[in-house]
């Protein structure tokens, strides 16, 4: 071979003939990539998902030839070339085997110059060749370049999921630091009840009042205890030890059944007791959650209604079917509900944290947050989405959207 002198004009006949062969030149570096061992991820692609990008990188290297030099801000090329390094970023590709994806693609080039040059001598091989590795070297430092822009931007993307992770985490430990204050709160009171019922005892042995007195004391350590119950019930939902148990209900039987219970205590407070809608109501649930749900809830209204009336109610939906306990009582301040009532109507930051006692005339919730907390957990636990509406002196209502069906493990 006689090299020759520099064509500054380019070379059109080494350019044409990349052009014709560019399907040659794809198919083997298609074929050498598939056979390295560092490649695995390419044989999981289609042979479009491949060759993205390369076919309009050749064309550029063809024109490169044509005109003689590499022009340093060449925008349609590096925008070929950024274009193929995304879609092997999204492809999965390690920047290793970024790397040796564009060897092979040079090695296979260099070959088609190499043939060329052997059929026309008069053409530099000086010229050819470094066109060659100036034009790889450049779109490699551009691939690279954007597969590292790429990979700073999940970075930071995953920092900022991370920091936004453990906000809520502080925030879930902060509530549940919270709620505990609450509890022995609560529980300290009883202890305290019975702590002076048993001294008053200790005074008046003998006495008429003794009889209430340990009444007051049993009622006192009943409390306790459930309190201990339902404190063991959110340690168990909290720690994913609770499982939900599915099977097929008549929802609307089920809650007619679970509200007649309560008729006697609506009675004997006065209150108007009501429980109605559309039956039967065929439904997948995990019946002893959804009735500790429905408990706890209507336990609550009945707790703080002292005129009125409280009701449950259901109804099917398009989405579900619809669950509600609504009472006549004060009313909550938004403003001052406790931590698990906040959880209950996002968005938190709307609502004020303060862990202020209820004002007067508003409900009296310090010894809710541990049923209602529960309620929370439970409905995670059952895909069950909750949501409470209240306004001072107007009553409260909880609304449950449940799903009709759960999918089959």
């Amino acid at each position: 071979m006689k090299p020759t002198h520099n064509r500054p004009n380019g070379d059109p006949g080494l350019a044409a003939y990349l052009r014709s062969n560019k399907r040659a030149i794809i198919d083997g570096w298609q074929e050498r990539a598939n056979g390295e061992e560092t490649l695995s991820v390419t044989r999981s692609l289609s042979r479009a998902e491949f060759i993205d990008g390369i076919p309009q990188v050749i064309d550029q290297l063809t024109r490169v030839f044509e005109a003689g030099e590499l022009l340093e801000n060449d925008s349609e090329l590096q925008d070929s070339i950024s274009h193929h390094g995304h879609e092997r970023w999204k492809q999965g590709f390690e920047l290793k085997e970024l790397v040796v994806d564009w060897g092979l693609l040079q090695e296979v080039a260099t070959e088609f110059v190499s043939d060329y040059l052997d059929q026309c001598p008069s053409t530099s091989a000086h010229f050819a060749l470094g066109i060659v590795v100036k034009f790889f070297t450049r779109s490699l430092c551009v691939s690279v370049s954007r597969y590292d822009q790429l990979r700073q931007v999940e970075a930071s993307s995953v920092s900022r999921d991370i920091e936004r992770a453990k906000e809520k985490l502080e925030k879930v430990r902060t509530e549940q630091a919270t709620l505990i204050r609450q509890i022995s709160h609560d529980m300290r009171g009883e202890l305290a009840t019975i702590k002076g019922a048993s001294n008053i005892l200790e005074l008046e042995r003998g006495d008429q009042s003794a009889d209430d007195l340990g009444s007051v004391i049993s009622n006192s350590v009943s409390s306790v205890t459930e309190f201990l119950d339902s404190l063991l019930d959110l340690s168990r939902l909290d720690s994913g030890a609770e499982e939900r148990h599915i099977r097929k209900i008549d929802a609307a039987a089920f809650l007619e059944s679970l509200a007649a219970g309560y008729g006697p205590v609506a009675k004997e407070k006065g209150l108007e007791f009501k429980a109605s809608g559309e039956g039967p109501l065929e439904i997948e649930t995990d019946p002893k959650k959804l009735k500790r749900i429905v408990q706890n809830l209507t336990i609550n209204a009945l707790k703080y209604t002292t005129d009125g009336s409280v009701e449950i109610a259901w109804k099917s939906r398009s989405d579900g079917w619809a669950l509600s306990i609504t009472d006549t009582g004060p009313g909550l301040r938004s403003e001052e509900g406790t931590p698990i009532l906040r959880q209950m109507n996002l968005p938190e930051e709307d609502l004020d944290h303060s862990q202020n006692a209820m004002k007067r005339g508003s409900m009296d919730y310090e010894g809710e947050g541990i049923g209602l907390a529960i309620v929370k957990r439970l409905c995670e636990l059952l895909d069950i989405s909750i949501s409470m509406s209240s306004q001072p002196d107007n009553g409260t209502t909880f609304e449950l959207v449940l799903p009709k069906t759960y999918p089959t493990k």
